[in-house]
C-alpha cells in the first residue's frame, strides 16, 4: 500500500485535504468517493521528494510531544501516527508520517522507517526510537525525547536572544568606524594640510 494525498470537495462545496492509504490511485479515488467527497486531485506521497525538504525542529518537537501523549493514553502506534499526521500543519511532515505509518502497517520497525528520512530525524532520534521500540518502552522514550527536544529548543532561543544585542552593537560600531574613516578622517587630513 502507498500513501496518497488528496484534495476534494464535500457535499457543501467545502474543499477538504487529507491523506489515505490505497493500492493504486484508482482505489484512492474510490475511497475518497466512499467518504462522500468529490476528488479534485489525488497524488502519491513520494518519500524521495519529501526527503529533500527539511522540517523545522519546532514541528519535530510538537510531533514528538503528541506521539508521547497518545502512546501514554494506550493508543496504538499506527493510530498515534495517523492522528499526529492529521493534526500537523506542516505538509511535508504529514506526508512523512503517513509514509512511516504505511511502513509500520507493512511490518517495518518504527526506528528503521524513520531512518529513511535522515534530514528530518537525526541518528540520535532514530537510535532512541529503535531502542524504545525494541524494549517495549516506546511511550517513555517519546516522553523523554520530547523533554530533551523542548529543552534544546529553549537553549537555542536563549543563545540567540543573548547574542542579538552584542551583534547589533558590533555592527553599529563597525558602521561608525567606517563612517569616521570614510568621511571625517579625510576632512581632518584636508584641514591640517
Amino acid at each position: 500500500m502507498a500513501a496518497y494525498s488528496y484534495s476534494a470537495f464535500d457535499s457543501k462545496g467545502i474543499k477538504k485535504k487529507g491523506y489515505l492509504s490505497a493500492q493504486s490511485e484508482r482505489e484512492a479515488r474510490k475511497l475518497i468517493k466512499d467518504l462522500n467527497l468529490t476528488p479534485l486531485e489525488v497524488r502519491l506521497s513520494n518519500s524521495k521528494i519529501i526527503n529533500k525538504y527539511k522540517v523545522k525542529n519546532k514541528d519535530i518537537v510538537i510531533m514528538t510531544r503528541q506521539l508521547s501523549t497518545l502512546l501514554d493514553a494506550s493508543t496504538s502506534i499506527d493510530d498515534s501516527i495517523k492522528i499526529t499526521a492529521d493534526q500537523t500543519n506542516n505538509k511535508d511532515l504529514s506526508s512523512i508520517l503517513y509514509n512511516i505509518r504505511e511502513d509500520i502497517i507493512q511490518g517495518k520497525r518504527l526506528g528503521n522507517s524513520m531512518k529513511d528520512y535522515p534530514k528530518v530525524f537525526n541518528k540520535t532520534y532514530t537510535s532512541l526510537i529503535t531502542a524504545g521500540d525494541s524494549s517495549g518502552n516506546l511511550g517513555m522514550v517519546f516522553e523523554r525525547l520530547s523533554h530533551y527536544l523542548e529543552e534544546t529548543e529553549d537553549i537555542k532561543k536563549k543563545v540567540i536572544s543573548a547574542l542579538t544585542y552584542p551583534i547589533i552593537l558590533i555592527g553599529f560600531s563597525v558602521l561608525v568606524i567606517i563612517g569616521l574613516l570614510a568621511f571625517v578622517l579625510p576632512e581632518v587630513v584636508g584641514i591640517s594640510t
